[in-house]
Order: C-alpha cells, then sequence, then structure tokens
C-alpha cells in the first residue's frame, strides 16, 4: 500500500516539475465515500475526491469493496486544467433459484 502511493506521488512530481501538463481529476460517486484507483494504483482516497494526473487517457476504477454496489472502471482522457468524472454505482442483485 505504502508503495502505491510513494509511485503515484512520483508520477505528480514528475508531471509537475517537468514541463509535461497535469490535469486535475475531480471524482464523485453515488453512493459517496467510494474508493478510487488510478492506472492499477490504489490513491487511498474515497469520493468525493481531487487528484492531479498526466494528460492522457487513464484508466479510473471506483468501488466500494464488500458492498452490494458494482464496481466501475472508465478510461478518462485528462487535459490541462479541471476535468470531472461523476460515477453513479448500480446495485447488484443476488441471483437466487426461481
Amino acid at each position: 500500500m505504502r508503495k502505491s502511493i510513494v509511485s503515484l506521488m512520483i508520477v505528480v512530481f514528475l508531471a509537475l516539475s517537468t514541463n509535461a501538463y497535469a490535469g486535475s481529476l475531480k471524482i464523485t460517486s453515488f453512493p459517496s465515500g467510494a474508493k478510487v484507483i488510478v492506472d492499477g494504483i490504489d490513491t487511498e482516497k474515497s469520493t468525493p475526491m481531487s487528484i492531479s494526473l498526466l494528460e492522457g487517457v487513464h484508466k479510473v476504477t471506483v468501488h466500494i469493496p464488500g458492498s452490494g454496489w458494482s464496481v466501475d472502471t472508465s478510461d478518462v482522457t485528462i487535459v490541462s486544467g479541471d476535468n470531472y468524472l461523476s460515477v453513479t454505482l448500480a446495485p447488484m442483485f443476488a441471483s437466487g433459484a426461481e
């Protein structure tokens, strides 16, 4: 877990310290309090949240572990400035005998 935070911090630092452009991604969800994973790295943040990312396409996963809500994964294209992602998690229905 600590390694993933360090990796994410390095990516953000490199984006901001070089001439690479970065954008801010603001993520909200229903229900709120969902965990967010960006490019396979756990941000250790919950919605609503914001993170700086390099411009380009990033895979964002929003989920509530151990809950009855589905997992949502989206490819998000980040541009310079503010970017927004609003996710509505769908309830999972248990299949039962009919």
